[in-house]
């Protein structure tokens, strides 16, 4: 089976950073990496949730060129490159959302807990309304991670709302406990169209990760749609066409990956 790429944003801009030195140069490297999209890259990835948050604002282009000059400034003179002036992660995610809604392609969000070092409580979801309002951007699928946890009911309301917004829930399967992983599986299946609902591993490092994740995706899967058919909520044949759909068919369409 091919393999295939989602292209990280911020990386991309730190690495055209390192290399170019006017702003004008860099904006237009950094827009034609992504327009078009290369034929291997099925979705976009932005980790603003664990660099300056979520409530991401639209930066006119003059002050992300000041952003950008001093950074690079301060890049030359030693500091670490690392990507965390919140006007220049702003502007350049808008820019991808304009280009992702033009070619319809998905643009992951990093959202709830993760790495470290992440404000908690700038990973909400909900912080991303004036986004999702938009109209410029509405033919861009946006894909919130994590089951955005511990908003996980936050996240099922705007993909409940707005038709571009779906969720996949890798990491919080299999890092919760037994319990707090059912949770959030129950949560989602609450509210959220079940075609736009999705496991990934969100394995990386350590190879057992991919085991635990597809192990514990799949029984909390299972006892949460069990409970739905008891409920009268499915019948089993459904719970089946969910369960393809949430572990494989809606991730194929969604990336375009069907018959590859």
């Amino acid at each position: 089976m091919p393999v295939k790429q989602i292209l990280r944003l911020e990386y991309l801009a730190e690495n055209l950073i390192r290399e170019i030195d006017d702003f004008a140069t860099f904006l237009e490297t950094f827009r034609y990496n992504i327009d078009p999209p290369l034929p291997e890259v099925v979705g976009f990835k932005s980790v603003a949730a664990y660099r300056t948050g979520l409530d991401i604002q639209l930066i006119p282009q003059e002050v992300a060129q000041e952003c950008f000059d001093a950074f690079k400034q301060e890049v030359l003179r030693g500091k670490p490159l690392r990507l965390v002036d919140k006007p220049l992660i702003d502007f350049l995610i808008t820019q991808a959302l304009e280009i992702a809604a033009k070619h319809g392609i998905p643009v992951q969000f990093h959202t709830g807990f993760g790495d470290p070092d992440l404000d908690l409580p700038l990973a909400n979801p909900v912080y991303m309304r004036s986004l999702l309002e938009d109209q410029r951007f509405r033919n861009a699928p946006i894909v919130l991670l994590h089951g955005s946890y511990p908003y996980t009911q936050e996240a099922g309301y705007l993909a409940a709302v707005y038709p571009q917004v779906y969720l996949d829930f890798g990491l919080a399967v299999p890092f919760l406990s037994v319990a707090g992983m059912r949770s959030v599986a129950q949560q989602l299946l609450e509210f959220v169209p079940t075609s736009k609902l999705m496991y990934s591993s969100d394995a990386h490092n350590i190879p057992e990760l991919y085991y635990l994740g597809a192990k514990w995706a799949r029984i909390v899967l299972a006892q949460v749609l069990e409970g739905a058919i008891q409920d009268g909520d499915l019948t089993a044949k459904e719970a089946e066409s969910v369960a393809m759909g949430i572990l494989c068919d809606n991730a194929r369409v969604l990336y375009g990956a069907n018959g590859s």
